[in-house]
This record gives structure tokens, C-alpha cells and sequence, in this order.
């Protein structure tokens, strides 16, 4: 079921809610295994060059067979460049640096419409969505989205406090979110990284060994909450 809210101010900010089957994509692979089984949680994506993205992975396998599966998938994937590098977790949780052409890429539509990815989850053939950006560029991406993927639900909204995570919010200290959001916007996490620890430390009128010390404790927190605890 495709919702839209109307009537809202073009430069609202808004947060976009999606479904969809990505149909010549890889994901659809995984409709053949239910969420116990197997479930990908992207950490993070963005875009490399003009034809390339990249997207960092957490995967939660029930048994091995499964996340080699997942492996081959990509392995075959006409879209799928590398896998850059692969780290076991534990026997159920798996970390995958994947690049990627960008030719039916959501992350490239979202990086031309200026909005940014909150949450990502490819389960049971499904790619599950949460972007945030200003009520008009959303318009534009659902568009963009519609030409690319089958859209099963679709909803965009105003940005309530409540879209976002207050557990986790409160679980930082001040400083920890502060190094944090500085070293997000600054590109420290981009492929390649836009800027130094130093730069950051710069930036915040810190050392750089307290800077290092914040980010991660933040980044501690933040798997801890978002990957572990979740499941």
C-alpha cells in the first residue's frame, strides 16, 4: 500500500518510509530466507565515484551455509564490483565492505537529492528504508525510486522527535555525539576519508588523542545499541 501525506511545506523536513522489491538488484536473492535466518543492516553507503558506491554491512546468518550464500550472490551479481573485505563477527555476525556499480543505486539517488540514509534493512527479498530530507527533494527521490523498484509501501512525513532514538541519544555524553556528528559531516567515515583525526580534533578545539578517545567511545556505544542489543 503506497501512503502519501499532502499539503506539506516544500521545505518541511521529512522523513521518507519505504518498501520496496529492488528488483534487478541482488537483494532479491535473499526472499527465499525469513528474518531469523537472514538479515543485512547497512551501517553505512555513499557514493565513490560517479558510476561507483560502496555500502559497509553487518549480516546476521543463522548458519553458515546461509552467509555463503549471501557470498555467491554477490560473487555472481553483474552490479557488485568487490567485496573488499570480509570479518567474522562471531559465527552469526559479519561484516562486508561491498562497491558496487551505481546504475539502478538508491544510495546515488539519494546522494543527487541531498538526502541522507537513517536506517536500512534487506530482509526476505525486501529493502526496508528510513531517509531523512527536505520535503521536496523526498518528492523528488520517491520519483526517482518508482522507476527503479517495485514500491510496496511508501510514506513520507514531518519530521517528529520521535523518529528519533532518544535510548540511543542519551546513552552519549555531549562530547562523544558532538566528535561524532563533527567527524560524519567533516567525511571521516567517506570512501576514501575527506579529513584527518587531527582536522576533527582541530575542529573541536580538542587533542587529538581525546578526539580519538571520543569517537570511540561513540562508535563503541553506537554498535553496541544499534547491532548487538537489537539483536
Amino acid at each position: 500500500m503506497v501512503q502519501r501525506k499532502e499539503m506539506m511545506p516544500k521545505n518541511e523536513l521529512s522523513t521518507l518510509t519505504l518498501e520496496i522489491i529492488h528488483d534487478q538488484d541482488w537483494t532479491t536473492s535473499l526472499k527465499t530466507f525469513n528474518k531469523d535466518e537472514l538479515r543485512i543492516t547497512s551501517l553505512q553507503s555513499g557514493v565513490v565515484s560517479a558510476d561507483e558506491d560502496f555500502e559497509v554491512i553487518i549480516v546476521k546468518a543463522s548458519r553458515e551455509k546461509y552467509y555463503k550464500f549471501l557470498l555467491e550472490i554477490l560473487k555472481t551479481s553483474p552490479l557488485i564490483l568487490n567485496v573488499d573485505y570480509k570479518f567474522s563477527l562471531s559465527p552469526k555476525y559479519h561484516l562486508l565492505y561491498i562497491r558496487a556499480r551505481s546504475d539502478i543505486s538508491i544510495v546515488k539517488r539519494c546522494f543527487q537529492t541531498n538526502s541522507v540514509v537513517l536506517e536500512l534493512d534487506y530482509v526476505e527479498g525486501l529493502e526496508k528504508w528510513k531517509i531523512l530530507g527536505i520535503r521536496e527533494n523526498l518528492d523528488q527521490l520517491a520519483r526517482l525510486i518508482r522507476g527503479l523498484a517495485t514500491v510496496k509501501r511508501l510514506r513520507i512525513e514531518p519530521l517528529r522527535f520521535e523518529h528519533l532514538d532518544r535510548g540511543l541519544m542519551i546513552d552519549f555524553s555531549q562530547r562523544e555525539l558532538q566528535s561524532l556528528i563533527t567527524a560524519y559531516h567533516m567525511g571521516y567515515f567517506d570512501y576514501p576519508r575527506k579529513c584527518s583525526l587531527k582536522e576533527i580534533a582541530e575542529q573541536l578545539s580538542i587533542s587529538k588523542a581525546t578526539a580519538n578517545e571520543y569517537l570511540h567511545k561513540a562508535i563503541y556505544k553506537l554498535l553496541r545499541k544499534k547491532i548487538i542489543n537489537n539483536n
